[in-house]
């Protein structure tokens, strides 16, 4: 017998073992011999009769039936255990086998039963089979029912179909190999020579569909309607539900679902259900009924009738509430499964080669439509072309043609112009190579320069332009100011400027050197606006590295930074995107240094949606902030830093505002300053509806200011999370937070350390928040000056919440520990939680729900002990207040040698 067809036999057997069971031994015990019988016994409360159901459902194109017995297997005086053996099969022959063990706790005085169960289910399509096991919780009532289920098949997938693709492709090659690149009339080309062998390419590629059974849940709800007839002989409910199943191929299948139920004579139910989403089930709709009748199995033991009780019902006898412990357990009782679309096999993806060689040159374009500048052997009559050569930039720009290329090549001496670009040019200097085939490239590597000299921008970009592969200089020769009206940026005068984009987008600069003028670049946009600046050197400009202003009444700001250097410069890099519906700034793998203000100073205000996204970038010694970004009047907000250096600056490292914005989330991970003339990472949200500061293995050490300083104020909830937090030899407080005035308030900060501290170690202050709640676990807070080593300060608000563990506070100034907390109607402290506590609580508070991290959903843990060792002060000093509740737990704490005391 094949191993697939044992599950059913197995499921008959376990069926027969439990139907054997007498129904009157499961509550009684045989009494032991010479002993006295208790004063008092209990009254056996007997097995109720199982519940037989047969049904049959109906829907587009299916129909099923099913047979169900709920076998009740012991009695308990107000609860009944059970098991239930469910069978279903299709009208397409998929089968379907289910087999549950539950349990119903009856509540008499309330009329109400509560019930959990688990099953294994299943399936058997016909091509193959599934496993799946089931969890539910149900409550039945006399008029409100609900119950919940939730799904975990196998991770298993069956392949259904296979289907195969053929496709052919030529290629040549040569035996000799490429020619160096080379430019000839308006094109930079490369050849291939000597014998070619042209290839016909046959793939051959294997696609494959298969079936996956879905993991999900469901859960409904229902009313009983008050009609004028007695429930035993007729009763409606009607219900109202929702479900969602994970999808691995498709869509996630989700939707509400609605359900009519008709009982007659207590044994004859009608059934129709709509659900939203057809997905799960193949149609929007079923229809049907099943038949149920109490089996007495005790009788059918002995010999009786197992269905005399069903007389009862047809009589329309009162049936007591106890009666639907044994009703039948509603569920999907089907694996659902999901079928993909046709997925390559890439492992047996197939291709197989012919050649035919012949000897012959092929030529290869990599830039087409160009028109050739060179300053040292061109001329103001030449035509562009490689042998006849422009000698100016703009005679280049002006007679571009096709796809608009103008190469320009390096010269003995500068290129003194003024260039205005047109639409659709692309502008390629010799210093960035044309990459060419078998890792050649045409060009020296060696920039030209172009220079302004004072009399306007050296390059001024028109939209879809690009320049890449210059030195871009504007020289002071006493040129005259220009001013242009640059809208955000207002009036400009840009004689100076390198580099000048107005009313521009869908730009490109790359592989510059961007020097030597007073703005190195200016971008000046109204409307949508994309700019993409990689590998460029911004030095030594004057008043700014790169100017970015930009406003949209609508539209799109998009601005990647990439790969680029901004050193010595007045600013290194501003930029300013107001009023977009969408405005995204990117900077990742860059450098700041040495820029006379700030290192990158972003300005983002009124829009949408902003976005700041910094990752893998430095900052250092800039006389005004590292990366300082400010966000206001924002629907949602989102600063993201991600492995940031911010060192030796004259203002905070890293600083991020966000002012009146509807979300305000700040997440940094891995940002390390220190050194910096400030706080070395500052965080400040206000007027928010939510506000989260996320901070993640971060550290800032010996800053003139607190290491890490968070600030919410008046925000409707307002999160501060530091994990993995490290703040050392600052000259203000370790990690300083502050919340204020928030609806709901929660400051963490979890497996941190402060230490040698000028301002204390770590201080939490929550302040006119109606429900405040301060968690500090995991931590360590040593020898810091001017404060204690944990502060939390909780005031002014209705509830506060305080829970100190698994800290070391030792050899601080002031206490090891100080906790104040106020609240109007509650106070609560608690310090050294167990473990088991912990996890209890953890559970309770779910506190990863506002959107905090995964690991939050642990933040009273690592729960443990608390060490407050040689302290000048106390060793922990608390002061709680409340007034209807107030109260302090201590627990495992040490607290030895401290000069005021334990």
């Amino acid at each position: 017998m094949k191993a697939i067809s044992l599950r059913p036999l197995l499921f008959l057997v376990l069926a027969f073992a439990v139907i054997v069971v007498p129904s009157d031994g499961a509550t009684k015990k045989k009494k032991p011999k010479n002993t006295e019988p208790p004063a008092e016994e209990k009254a056996v409360v007997p097995l109720p009769p199982a519940e037989l159901t047969v049904g049959v459902q109906f829907q587009d194109d299916e129909a099923e039936g099913m047979g169900d017995i709920l076998i009740p297997a012991w009695r308990f005086p107000s609860g009944l255990l059970f098991v239930n053996p469910r069978a279903t099969r299709t009208d397409h022959s998929a089968e379907e086998y289910n087999v549950g063990l539950g349990y119903r706790h009856l509540f008499p005085k309330r009329q109400v039963i509560l019930g959990v169960n688990g099953y294994y289910d299943y399936r058997d399509t016909g091509h193959s089979t599934y496993d799946q096991w089931g969890a539910g919780l149900e409550l039945l009532s006399q008029w409100l029912d609900a119950r919940a289920n939730v799904y975990k098949p196998e991770d298993k997938r069956t392949t259904v179909a296979t289907d195969t693709e053929q496709s052919s492709s030529r290629s040549t090659s040569t035996a000799q190999g490429w020619t160096d690149p080379y430019a000839e009339d308006h094109e930079i080309a490369q050849s291939y020579i000597i014998q070619q062998t042209t290839r016909t390419t046959t793939t051959t590629r294997y696609f494959e569909q298969y079936e996956k059974a879905l993991e999900g849940y469901d859960a409904e709800i229902g009313l009983r309607l008050p009609l004028p007839v007695r429930p035993e002989t007729f009763e409606t409910r009607v219900f109202g539900g929702y479900y969602r199943f994970d999808a691995e191929y498709g869509d996630d299948i989700d939707g509400f679902k609605a359900r009519l139920e008709l009982r007659l004579l207590a044994s004859l139910f009608l059934d129709a259900a709509w659900y939203e989403n057809k997905d799960l089930t193949g149609s929007d709709y079923s229809i049907g009924g099943r038949f149920s009748v109490p089996l007495d199995l005790a009788a059918l033991a002995h010999g009786r009738n197992p269905f005399a009780e069903f007389k009862s019902r047809l009589g329309r006898k009162e049936r007591s509430f106890d009666a639907r412990l044994t009703e039948m357990v509603m569920r999907d009782p089907q694996i659902r499964l999901e079928i993909s679309d046709f997925i390559e096999r890439e492992d047996l993806y197939r291709v197989e080669t012919s050649k035919d060689t012949d000897t012959w040159r092929q030529d290869y374009m990599l830039m087409v439509d160009v028109n050739f500048i060179d300053g040292d052997a061109g001329s103001a009559s030449g035509d562009g072309s490689a042998e006849q050569p422009f000698s100016a930039i703009q005679n280049g720009v002006d007679d571009a043609f096709g796809e608009r290329n103008v190469y320009v090549y390096d010269s003995s001496k500068s290129y003194r112009e003024n260039v205005e670009m047109t639409p659709g040019v692309t502008l390629w200097g010799s210093g960035c190579l044309v990459p060419g085939y078998n890792g050649k490239s045409f060009g020296s590597g060696i920039q030209p320069t172009v220079d302004g000299r004072s009399q306007g921008p050296a390059i001024t970009m028109a939209d879809r332009t690009t320049v890449r592969g210059f030195r871009i200089t504007n020289t002071d020769h006493g040129g005259g100011p220009k001013i242009e009206n640059l809208g955000v940026l207002g009036d400009t005068d840009v004689s100076r400027v390198g580099l000048l984009g107005r009313n521009a987008t869908d730009l490109l600069v790359g592989c510059n050197t961007i020097e030597g003028a007073r703005e190195g670049a200016i971008f000046g946009q109204q409307g949508d606006f994309s700019l993409t600046f990689i590998h460029n050197d911004v030095l030594n400009n004057m008043d700014a590295g790169v100017l970015i202003g930009a406003e949209g009444a609508s539209g799109v700001f998009n601005v990647l930074v990439d790969n680029s250097l901004f050193e010595a410069n007045g600013i290194g890099l501003m930029s300013q995107a107001m009023n977009y519906d969408s405005a995204l700034l990117q900077i990742q793998n860059s450098a700041f240094n040495r820029n006379g203000a700030d290192g990158a100073s972003i300005l983002m205000a009124d829009n949408g949606a902003a976005t700041v996204a910094i990752s893998g970038s430095w900052t250092e010694r800039n006389a005004g902030t590292g990366f300082n970004v400010i966000m206001t009047g924002t629907d949602s907000a989102l600063a993201e830093l991600f492995d940031v250096d911010a060192h030796r600056n004259g203002g905070p490292g890293v600083s991020v505002t966000m002012v009146d914005v509807g979300t305000g989330s700040a997440f940094l991970n891995g940002v390390r300053a220190d050194r910096n003339t400030g706080p070395g990472i500052n965080v400040t949200i206000v007027d928010a509806d939510e506000a989260l500061a996320s901070l993640s293995h971060v550290s800032a050490n010996r800053n003139i200011g607190p290491g890490v300083n968070v600030t919410l104020v008046s925000s409707d909830e307002a999160t501060a999370y530091l994990n993995h937090t490290h703040a050392n030899n600052n000259e203000g407080p370790g990690l300083n937070v502050v919340l204020v005035d928030a609806g709901f308030a929660l400051a963490s900060v979890a497996n941190s350390s402060a230490h040698n501290n000028l301002g204390g170690g770590v201080n939490l202050v929550l302040t006119d928040s109606p429900w405040s709640t301060a968690l500090i676990s995991g931590s360590q807070a040593n020898n810091n000056l001017g404060g204690p080593g944990f502060n939390v300060d909780i005031n002014g608000g209705a509830i506060a919440l305080a829970n100190l563990s698994g800290l070391t506070a030792n050899n601080n100034q002031g206490e090891g520990i100080r906790m104040n907390l106020q609240g109007d109607m509650a106070a609560v402290g608690l310090v050294g939680l167990p473990g088991a506590l912990a996890q209890t609580l953890n559970s309770a508070l779910g506190l990863a729900g506002f959107g905090l991290p995964p690991e939050a959903e642990n933040l009273l843990g690592p729960a443990g002990p608390v060490q407050v060792l040689g302290n000048q002060g106390l060793g922990i000093v608390a002061s709680i207040e409340g007034d209807m509740l107030a109260g302090g737990a201590f627990f495992d704490i040490n607290a030895q040698n401290n000069f005021g005391g334990g």
